[in-house]
């Protein structure tokens, strides 16, 4: 059991406090984890360090949880991560046990990268074999790595969906309970996995990287408008190409703009003893 703040309502007053002190100093910088001595990433300036493990010993959360406190704020506006920020701590009472708020952001990740429906046998391995895990049965690393093994094979044969949701299931293939990148490596997978397009293939994507890789070769040392040099070499390529970059960016942008929520939503869920 993960005991919230070691069930001291001082040592969630005194977070609370110091990540407002920060705030107004200027001292709260959003980004990559972070800590010099003076200023820091939310969780730098938390934890006065730049170990995750150091956060979840000293404020009682999961060590798979600690990351996503600098993931969910890096890339959102400052106004709105300071208040995600305080939310984080807000939202969660002493003494509440957080110890299944990772298993339930990886089973949401999971289901959001299509693992129920695409890979639905796998999907349901791994989770039973976290929820085991959780409950305190011993499960064993050749156990564990077995089951990764073979997701990991099922997916050379797989392609488009399928294999996104078996990536995923792989990936969520280590106990929770240990591990500080399972959880973290899922969101930045959904985040950065825009499901595929009908109108852009695999090929097509080899295509024109192949092609811009040829335009940047033939220019060097010069530099040139290489996206107009795309588009007068292969008109109907470069626009699909475009396209694509920009369908891609804007469900990169929506997903950024929904963990914040999404996290807290399950930690509220959890938040009282």
């Amino acid at each position: 059991m993960t005991t919230a703040f070691h069930g001291d309502p001082w040592i969630k007053s005194d977070l609370h406090a110091r990540l407002r002190r920060h705030a107004a100093a200027g001292t709260l910088v959003f980004g990559a984890t972070r800590w010099d001595g003076v200023s820091g990433s939310p969780l730098g300036v938390s934890a006065e360090s730049d170990d995750c493990a150091d956060y979840a010993a000293r404020f009682g959360y999961p060590l798979a949880l600690t990351p996503l406190l600098d993931m969910m704020t890096a890339y959102i506006a400052p106004e709105r991560a300071l208040a995600d920020t305080l939310a984080w701590v807000e939202t969660v009472s002493p003494g509440a046990d957080l110890s299944w708020v990772p298993l339930g952001i990886a089973e949401e990740m999971l289901v959001r990268m299509g693992a129920a429906d695409h890979a639905p046998s796998r999907h349901a391995a791994v989770l039973d074999l976290q929820r085991r895990d959780m409950a305190g049965e011993t499960i064993t690393r050749a156990d564990w790595t077995a089951l990764r093994r073979e997701m990991e094979a099922a997916t050379d044969d797989a392609h488009g969906p399928e294999a996104v949701a078996l990536r995923a299931c792989a990936m969520a293939c280590w106990p929770l309970r240990t591990s500080r990148s399972v959880v973290a490596s899922l969101v930045q997978m959904w985040q950065t996995g825009a499901p595929p397009s009908p109108d852009f293939s695999v090929a097509d994507r080899i295509q024109a990287e192949e092609t811009l890789h040829a335009i940047i070769a033939e220019m060097r040392p010069r530099r040139e408008d290489i996206p107009g040099l795309f588009r007068d070499r292969d008109p109907d390529l470069s626009r699909r190409y475009e396209a694509e970059l920009r369908r891609v960016n804007l469900i990169a942008e929506q997903r950024i703009a929904a963990l914040p929520p999404l996290i807290l939503h399950h930690l509220a869920a959890a938040g009282t003893p």
